[in-house]
């Protein structure tokens, strides 16, 4: 793996795993029977193969749940977070990880060249990807950081 770990896209990482997908005129019981059947923590919003949003566990419990709505008279796309950010299938990974560092996030939506939904990045991806690259650290004659580079601390 060596420096090619490093340069990993999000395409790479998330396979060719189902897409979890709804839509935004689903009742929410269908984003959650999606979460439970595929064991992810989130779903793509997807109007005509297009996203459009994200509904996390986080939107079930602060939109749905602590405002006592009914998860099968409530419409996704009420709940939804719009236009999350998203990265194409040839981005790198560091890029997902990158934004779930900044922005705070669990979930990065993988997108096609049209904006198609075609995947979700979680931080499940990126724990498992980090310890790829460290095993590899372990087990590669060259070392894919530069010791000059290292930062050892001390401020």
């Amino acid at each position: 793996m060596g420096r090619h770990a490093f340069r990993k896209t999000i395409g790479d990482v998330v396979g060719e795993r189902p897409v979890p997908v709804v839509g935004p005129a689903d009742p929410v019981v269908t984003a959650i029977n999606v979460m439970r059947a595929l064991s992810v923590h989130a779903v793509l919003v997807a109007d005509r193969g297009t996203l459009v949003g994200i509904f996390t566990e986080r939107d079930l419990l602060q939109r749905v749940a602590a405002e006592k709505r009914s998860v099968t008279g409530t419409f996704v796309s009420e709940v939804m977070t719009r236009l999350p950010v998203s990265l194409k299938r040839d981005a790198c990974i560091t890029y997902a990880i990158n934004r779930m560092g900044l922005e705070g996030f669990s979930h990065v939506p993988m997108t096609g060249d049209d904006g198609e939904a075609l995947g979700l990045v979680d931080v499940r991806d990126v724990v498992a990807h980090l310890d790829d690259v460290f095993e590899t650290l372990d087990d590669d004659d060259e070392s894919p950081i530069d010791p000059d580079w290292v930062d050892i601390g001390g401020g």
